[in-house]
């Protein structure tokens, strides 16, 4: 199929949390395509964001906020859009033909006389309509800002396998505690350090090992601290389950790691969500603390031009920026329930 009317792709965002997403997405293009990169909200539609071309699934394969890409193909009347299908038609192969619901026709539950109209040409021309494993799948939506009886034909690019994330749940590993982070938003935080592949990440409050976990799935040399032993070990062993290892995984506090944590070499970024509330006084400091600490370290642990990315209950993350290093971009909340939000703070090292 040719590129679509807008020369471009479209990301539709899956809906826990839209600035985050957006966030990652961006994180991740220009990760994928060596270079910044937006994205631009798609009028009517408040998930879905038109992106640069870029490799559709492997974007769909890293991001933790991402439900599918989409290429727009064709837009037009009726008619028009008819005669683009008996052209489809005639090159042979299948599609299975889906629609939106502003295409839906009320008090109907069968397809729209467009997708029926479409479907149809689409056969005259010589094609086949499949819905299990055909060659195309497309869809069908509504103009939302063109006159009317305008259509557009989207062709799916790329799918999310987000089941993937149930496997990563707590529940399903071996060592487990209550504030375990999502694997989702584990994966999100690990996006947005934006680490080519193989380079270092650290997560120096490892906890259960979410963060580890994600970072190596994506194919990282992973680094896990922490100053409870009995986290250290439930980390390893939740690694193991899904055939990972990290690099290290050393019991210390965050400032011994630079004084006696052997041959830590500088990771390319920082990942973690350090503890709070009862999980910090049960390390025996406050948050703040564990803040400063790291802090302190964090010029003889990231490489210049390196990041950390903070995870925490408040909008500013204590001693961050500290000087020689820049924040980026404004501090996104997490709703976690009604009496918590989570702040997703990223900070850059100048290079």
């Amino acid at each position: 199929m040719e590129r679509g009317p807008r020369g471009s792709l479209w990301a539709e965002l899956s809906g826990e949390n839209i600035p985050l997403a957006v966030r990652e997405v961006e994180a991740v293009l220009s990760l994928l395509l060596e270079k910044d990169a937006g994205v631009t909200p798609l009028a009517g539609r408040p998930q879905v964001y038109e992106i640069p071309y870029v490799d559709a699934v492997a974007l769909a394969h890293r991001a933790g906020l991402l439900r599918r890409v989409l290429a727009p193909v064709a837009e037009g009347s009726l008619r028009e859009l008819q005669d683009q299908f008996r052209a489809w038609g005639a090159g042979g192969g299948s599609l299975a033909l889906r629609w939106s619901a502003e295409v839906a026709e009320p008090g109907s539950s069968g397809a729209p006389r467009i997708v029926r109209s479409l479907g149809e040409a689409f056969v005259h021309g010589g094609g086949t309509i499949r819905l299990d494993d055909p060659d195309h799948h497309f869809e069908i939506w509504r103009c939302p800002n063109g006159p009317p009886g305008r259509y557009w034909v989207l062709q799916r690019v790329a799918h999310a396998d987000r089941s993937l994330f149930q496997r990563h749940r707590s529940s399903h590993l071996p060592f487990s505690r209550p504030v375990t982070l999502p694997p989702w938003l584990a994966r999100v935080l690990v996006n947005l350090a934006q680490v080519r592949p193989g380079g270092k990440i650290l997560d120096p409050f490892c906890g259960t090992g979410a963060i580890p976990l994600q970072a190596a799935l994506l194919g990282y040399e992973v680094w896990a601290s922490d100053a409870d032993p009995r986290m250290i070990r439930g980390t390893l062993r939740n690694l193991q389950v899904h055939g990972c290892a990290p690099r290290a995984a050393l019991s210390l506090d965050i400032s011994d790691l630079v004084s006696r944590g052997g041959d830590v070499p500088k990771q390319d970024a920082i990942v973690t969500d350090p503890p709070y509330g009862r999980a910090s006084r049960l390390v025996g400091r406050s948050r703040i603390d564990l803040l400063d600490s790291l802090a302190a370290v964090a010029d003889k642990l990231v490489i210049p031009g390196g990041r950390i990315v903070l995870m925490g209950p408040e909008r500013e993350q204590a001693g961050f920026p500290r000087k020689g290093w820049v924040r980026q971009g404004e501090p996104i909340p997490h709703r976690v329930h009604r009496s918590l939000t989570r702040w997703v703070s990223v900070f850059r090292r100048v290079p």
